[in-house]
């Protein structure tokens, strides 16, 4: 993905890119997650809630891996 793209996609309000995630996943019938070898990744919110982060390309899901 061009990384120029890719921004403009992040700086989005979040119900933009909710908005991006929902076209996205209808045109490919697709989401991308992370998974390692105990399982697929979850993270938590402030008070502890488990949440399962997915995303519509893997160029957005590979971000968390190198922490940008």
């Amino acid at each position: 993905m061009n990384p120029h793209k890719r921004q403009a996609i992040l700086n989005l309000p979040a119900p933009e890119r909710y908005g991006y995630l929902l076209r996205k996943v209808a045109d490919f019938e697709a989401i991308w997650l992370i998974r390692d070898p105990e399982g697929i990744t979850m993270l938590t919110d402030d008070s502890g809630q488990a949440m399962l982060p997915v995303w519509p390309e893997q160029a957005f899901a590979a971000l968390l891996l190198t922490g940008e």
